[in-house]
């Protein structure tokens, strides 16, 4: 499991019988809970998505929750993989541009024409298939490509809010499981 807690604690939730359509918020207690039961079954908390892919390669975990688009790098690499979608959370990412940013304007140009151009989306999305902002992509992906993307299916969306404002005790938490305290 990926070490990012903002990610696992949502699939422990989803584990523990929390109906998807009320994950959030998140029920700390019942997903901790349920990742102590786990914990010592779990070889490995990869902290970057090289890692995921290196513990897979390599035959030190035999299956892993980890990001699509590594797992989609790792197939066209010959490793043998199947990702399965059910039960995936989808954890956007977004564009942002700092409120004093020196070339805010740029930035901008640059947000505006990502934004605009499914194309380009497409071209990056074929290298590295994670979710693009434009709906326009999967149409001008080929199949298998477009089925590596999170939209191609029915994926659980995390709440990033939500996370923002529990940042502080999810951390603490987070922390005090690894390091196994009580």
């Amino acid at each position: 499991m990926v070490n990012e807690p903002n990610q696992v604690l949502p699939f422990a939730a989803l584990a523990a019988g929390i109906p998807a359509d009320k994950l959030f918020p998140v029920d700390l207690d019942k997903a901790f809970a349920l990742l102590d039961k786990i914990k010592s079954d779990v070889s490995v908390w990869p902290s970057s998505g090289d890692q995921q892919q290196q513990v897979l390669r390599s035959g030190e975990v035999d299956m892993a929750i980890m990001w699509n688009g590594r797992a989609y790098d790792l197939i066209q690499k010959g490793t043998p993989l199947d990702i399965v979608w059910d039960g995936a959370l989808l954890d956007p990412g977004y564009i942002v541009v700092l409120k004093d940013a020196p070339h805010k304007d740029l930035a901008f140009k640059y947000m505006e024409y990502y934004a605009t151009h499914p194309e380009q989306q497409a071209d990056w999305a074929k290298v590295l298939p994670y979710g693009m902002a434009n709906k326009k992509v999967a149409s001008l992906l080929p199949e298998k490509v477009s089925d590596a993307l999170p939209s191609s299916h029915d994926v659980v969306r995390i709440d990033p809010s939500w996370f923002a404002a529990n940042q502080k005790e999810i951390a603490k938490r987070w922390q005090e499981f690894l390091a196994g305290a009580q």
